[in-house]
C-alpha cells in the first residue's frame, strides 16, 4: 500500500499548545486507523537552523497540513491614517485582523512550490493566508472546540488517499 505522508505546520506558542495538541492527537489516531497515513512536524529545541529542519522534514512528504492559529494583528495600508503634525500612523481597532504566523505562511508557500496538496485549518477570526492558496478549500475551527473540525479533516484525508499520486511501495 502507498503512503500518504503529511507534514504539519503549526505554531509553537504556549498559547496554542492545547489546540495544536488536539489536532496532533487526532492525526495520530488517524495514522493508526488509515493504512499508510503518517505525519510529522518540526519539533522545537534542536541545534540546527529551523529552515533546514523544516526543509528536511518536508523533503519526502506528499501532503501539507497547516494549522493557522492567531499570531498577530495586521492592518491594510489603506486603513492607516496619519495624526496631524506627526509621523504617527493609526487605524481604528476594527480595521485590525488576526493573521497566522509568517512561518506557517511560508511553509504553505513551500508546499505549493512542491505541488503538494494542502489541508488548511484556520482558526475562527483569523484571516485566510492570501496569495497562491487563496482559492483552496479550508476548514475553519473554534479554538475551544477543535474536535468539531475532525470530520472534515477525515473527509479530506480520505479523499486524498484515493486521488493523490502517492509515494512509496505499492
Amino acid at each position: 500500500m502507498a503512503a500518504l505522508k503529511a507534514f504539519v505546520g503549526h505554531s509553537f506558542s504556549d498559547r496554542d499548545d492545547m489546540v495544536v495538541r488536539a489536532f496532533q492527537d487526532f492525526l495520530t489516531a488517524l495514522s493508526k486507523t488509515i493504512p499508510g497515513f503518517v505525519w510529522d512536524h518540526a519539533k522545537p529545541a534542536e541545534p540546527k537552523l529551523v529552515a533546514n529542519k523544516v526543509l528536511a522534514l518536508m523533503a519526502d512528504r506528499n501532503l501539507f497540513i497547516a494549522i493557522c492559529t492567531r499570531n498577530e494583528k495586521a492592518v491594510a495600508e489603506n486603513a492607516l491614517k496619519a495624526l496631524p503634525f506627526t509621523n504617527v500612523l493609526y487605524a481604528p481597532g476594527d480595521d485590525f485582523v488576526w493573521k497566522t504566523s509568517d512561518w506557517v505562511i511560508q511553509e504553505i508557500g513551500l508546499a505549493i512550490g512542491k505541488s503538494l496538496p494542502l489541508i488548511i485549518l484556520v482558526e475562527d477570526g483569523v484571516r485566510l493566508p492570501g496569495g497562491l492558496q487563496g482559492d483552496i478549500e479550508h476548514i475553519r475551527f473554534d479554538r475551544s472546540n477543535p474536535h468539531k473540525a475532525f470530520p472534515r479533516i477525515l473527509e479530506m484525508i480520505t479523499s486524498l488517499s484515493g486521488t493523490l499520486r502517492l509515494t512509496g511501495p505499492r
